[in-house]
């Protein structure tokens, strides 16, 4: 779909839809891992955690609607028509991956809660506890295979400052999602861009924003990385001299 055609309010809320999509799917990935160590330490299963989770993922579906263009008929590779954008792969890899992890989720919340009233079933509680645990299973590989998509989508779109602050300002949830520490994650996803040049970016950011303190160490950094960077160098001057 030609972009022109984006409804200017989709166009305006994309960024921030992006980041909160990946936010949201960083998050529920958390909690299954944190559900899972728990079932494996025979602890309590969290009929609960499956609902918060399923319903993470449910807004992350709304809000990829909300921005693009919807699949309407898979085998005819068929969208609706609206002023929305038209996906990528990887944004329909994405959508594809949220949807499977959704339903898989709603199937074993049903086998959870049937676990819990047919306990006193010898054989049938195995039969659906053996279920509940193959489910947990798939879901944790479809998990694996959507960080890779949030990975190659933080690439593309790595002009996104929004996306990039959220790596920063949730140092715990990008570490325990990517297995490494935010400036790490930057350098990955910079790209040929240079983590000077996205360091001034997220920099200038911050100082738009009225966030000095963010800016100063995000300019301090881009500095750091390019000495004779000198917009970040300027910037960061302009901000201790307020």
């Amino acid at each position: 779909m030609n972009e022109t055609k984006v409804k200017p309010y989709i166009a305006r809320i994309k960024q921030w839809k992006v980041r909160a999509m990946v936010a949201s799917y960083l998050s529920a990935g958390q909690e299954f891992k944190q559900l899972t160590r728990t079932i494996k330490k025979k602890s309590v299963k969290s009929l609960e955690t499956l609902r918060q989770i399923s319903d993470v993922l449910y807004e992350v579906k709304e809000d990829h609607h909300l921005v693009f263009e919807r699949l309407l008929e898979p085998e005819k590779h068929k969208f609706e028509k609206t002023g929305k954008f038209f996906p990528n792969k990887i944004e329909l890899d994405f959508m594809n991956n949220v949807g499977l992890l959704f339903h898989k989720i709603l199937v074993a919340r049903e086998l959870k809660y049937l676990t819990e009233h047919y306990a006193d079933n010898a054989a049938t509680f195995q039969e659906i506890d053996s279920n509940f645990k193959g489910q947990l299973t798939v879901i944790e590989r479809l998990f694996d295979a959507g960080l890779k998509i949030i990975k190659d989508m933080i690439c593309q779109n790595k002009e996104n400052v929004l996306l990039l602050t959220l790596l920063i300002e949730n140092s715990s949830l990008t570490r325990s999602s990517f297995g490494f520490a935010a400036d790490k994650a930057l350098e990955r996803f910079a790209g040929n861009e240079g983590l000077d040049n996205l360091y001034y970016r997220l920099g200038k950011y911050y100082s738009d924003c009225g966030r000095p303190v963010e800016a100063r160490t995000m300019l301090k950094r881009a500095v750091r990385e390019n000495k004779t960077h000198r917009r970040a160098s300027q910037l960061l001057l302009e901000i201790v001299q307020k």
